[in-house]
């Protein structure tokens, strides 16, 4: 693995690195979807893609997996503690013949963040903040 990245690990400029070292004021999450990986034969990674059967699935191919926006934000505000969160991006591609099924796909996706911010710990409105893009917001 290390032969796979070390040219790109050469490249890094440790000046670059400690200048960037400053607090943050936020972290911005972008989350569409989770990926499954399993141990594979095959080199160079020895991993391969799993799709579970049975679950809904975007027009890109993206599972529809809301629980994993939860997951990921109480990761890193427990690992992390930034002083706030935002979601930046998240969202989903379908192929919609018309627009009123486009907008209930569109409200699929604030269901992602309604899903997450219903289950958040009650702290988390000093620290999470979600801000709304959609059309009609």
């Amino acid at each position: 693995m290390v032969t796979l990245v070390e040219p790109a690990l050469q490249r890094i400029d440790p000046a670059a690195i400690r200048a960037a070292a400053v607090p943050l004021d936020f972290l911005g999450i972008n989350y569409y979807t989770r990926i499954l990986i399993a141990a594979a034969e095959t080199a160079p990674f020895f991993a391969q893609e799993v799709r579970p059967a049975g679950l809904p699935y975007t027009a890109m191919g993206w599972e529809v997996y809301p629980e994993g926006l939860r997951a990921l934000l109480v990761r890193v505000w427990r690992e992390y503690g930034p002083p706030a969160i935002y979601i930046t991006e998240n969202g989903a591609a379908y192929d919609d013949p018309d627009v009123a099924e486009a907008s209930s796909k569109t409200r699929s996706a604030s269901a992602t963040i309604n899903y997450t911010w219903m289950r958040a710990p009650q702290r988390w409105p000093k620290v999470c903040r979600c801000v709304d893009t959609s059309p009609g917001a």
